[in-house]
């Protein structure tokens, strides 16, 4: 099952005011335009696929749903807390506050987290390939932060980290895993 939101033209804008059910076995595809949740009526352990297009959600948000953002962004005057998987392609940027109980994994270009993060013990922040994820808000990290093969974490703001920061390179890997923190420092505390 897929329902598929294709926009095109100029400034395109869908308003979902209702509810709206992914199962496990299906799937809510954004092409284009902007697709917007201003109550948050999502729920559901399927897909949302976001592609060259904005999902903006208007409100406090758990989800359980698997997010791909490709060429995306996930932005709003709300917040969302992941219970499921996130997945950040090609110049995702996420623009709104998250809580990342689920997994938060970045598998190619260069992906933004723009407002705060937080990984609670559960959550999970992995990145592969050539992905580069820039932190250009805070990140509290109490969870597990593994960088992989020739992949690089930037943060630009403060990183404290109560958990766990894995680099790990990769058999036949092109490059290092690079964790770069330029400005606010570092803060490795126990968890």
């Amino acid at each position: 099952q897929e329902l598929i939101v294709s926009q095109v033209g100029t400034d395109p804008d869908f308003t979902n005011n209702g509810a709206i059910t992914i199962p496990a076995t299906a799937r809510l595809q954004v092409l284009g335009g902007t697709l917007r949740e201003p109550s948050w009526g999502v729920d559901g352990t399927g897909d949302i696929h976001v592609e060259d297009g904005t999902f903006d959600i208007g409100a406090a948000a758990s989800s359980a749903v698997t997010w791909t953002l490709l060429n995306a962004e996930l932005k709003g005057a709300g917040s969302v807390t992941n219970t499921g998987t996130v997945s950040l392609q090609g110049g995702a940027l996420v623009s709104l506050p998250m809580t990342n109980e689920g997994t938060i994994e970045a598998t190619a270009g260069t992906n933004t987290f723009a407002a705060p993060l937080t990984a609670p013990s559960s959550g999970r922040i992995d990145t592969r390939a050539d992905a580069t994820l820039v932190l250009d808000a805070p990140l509290t990290n109490q969870g597990q932060l593994a960088i992989r093969d020739a992949s690089t974490v930037s943060c630009a703001k403060p990183l404290t980290n109560q958990g766990t920061i894995e680099l790990i390179p990769e058999i036949g890997s092109r490059g290092t895993p690079l964790l770069s923190v330029t400005t606010g420092g570092l803060a490795n505390e126990a968890g």
